[in-house]
């Protein structure tokens, strides 16, 4: 199978390894770190032309910056998944330890940092992977990448970016952990934010964002409300789930879950905070609509159950007879 590795140089360039260290070992984990973490990202017909041109030495000088990042990414990200095999050799007699008289194995706390130093710097050329592709996105010479819908993913949500979610709570702009949090994000806007919303209404927002074409008066609902209620909620969510660490920078994707930087008591009291400010923005959201909808303004709101008329107003229509309005 091909992979973006040709030589052991090219490895070398990545990570730093002794002389005499062999690619070939190592292929299987860098095939599969391939497959489970670039994939999934590229797409797979962007991923097989990327492939092709570098096997024929044709890669483009847009195309050849990505592969830099890639090869970064893939050789530390198997290079972690490598090393516990790495560390002993495997034959009929079973199980040894590589060890002769003067060199022996690393003792277990130092190949425990290595693995986290290789996970590290992994995941963070695998971000520059993500931002270096947005930031193209527009560029012909990845017109296969655009077409693999990566970025679309995100359009049926009030959070579009990973600019825009980390202006609501931190996340340093990061698109790897914005792809990560996307199923939260879908369920805080499925099962709190849309109800608060009214059918119809979230109908029509999500029309316009999908086509681009927002209008003012929705635009500036989900500035100030949707957004961050949405962000809120999710990191909510994920702050208690085993896939993100809360550190002082702000909410970051891991393989696995390590200590954060506050105990567990304090990670609750910081979902729980978020969760209390994302209903806040409901709220807020909730008494602007009520006071701006109209037949001309919010119209698809001020005609749904959702919509409570103020105090005033609610006595002034039930006397007419014109509409009755439940209490909120």
């Amino acid at each position: 199978m091909k992979a973006l590795f040709k030589t052991i140089e090219e490895f070398e360039a990545c990570v730093p390894v002794a002389t005499g260290f062999s690619l070939e070992p190592l292929m299987g984990d860098v095939l599969l770190v391939e497959d489970s973490e670039i994939r999934k990202f590229l797409g797979e017909p962007f991923h097989s032309e990327l492939l092709e041109k570098y096997e024929a030495g044709t890669l483009e000088q847009v195309v050849s910056g990505l592969v830099g990042h890639l090869q970064l990414a893939v050789a530390n990200l198997a290079m972690e998944s490598y090393l516990a095999v790495n560390q002993v050799s495997i034959s009929d007699a079973g199980v040894l330890i590589n060890s002769d008289s003067t060199t022996k194995t690393a003792f277990p706390w130092q190949i425990e940092q290595l693995k986290e130093s290789f996970t590290a710097k992994g995941f963070a050329a695998l971000e520059k992977v993500l931002k270096y592709l947005v930031k193209h996105s527009g560029d012909q010479l990845l017109a296969k990448w655009s077409e693999s819908k990566f970025l679309d993913a995100f359009k049926d949500l009030y959070i579009l970016s990973a600019s825009e979610f980390s202006q609501e709570f931190p996340i340093e702009e990061s698109w790897l952990t914005l792809y990560h949090l996307l199923p939260y994000m879908r369920n805080a806007q499925r099962m709190v934010i849309d109800r608060q919303l009214g059918h119809d209404l979230a109908e029509e927002l999500h029309t316009q964002i999908k086509s681009g074409e927002l209008s003012l008066e929705n635009g500036k609902l989900v500035q100030l409300y949707l957004r961050p209620a949405q962000a809120n909620l999710a990191a909510a969510m994920a702050m208690v789930s085993l896939d993100f660490n809360l550190t002082a920078e702000g909410l970051k994707i891991c393989r696995k879950r390590k200590p954060a930087e506050t105990d567990d008591q304090n990670l609750l009291s910081r979902s729980a905070k978020a969760k209390r400010e994302g209903k806040f923005y409901l709220e807020e959201m909730r008494k602007y609509l009520d006071r701006e909808a109209s037949e001309t303004k919010y119209a698809a709101y001020f005609n749904s159950s959702q919509y409570t008329p103020p105090p005033a107003d609610r006595h002034v229509r039930n006397q007419s007879g014109a509409r009755t309005f439940r209490a909120f």
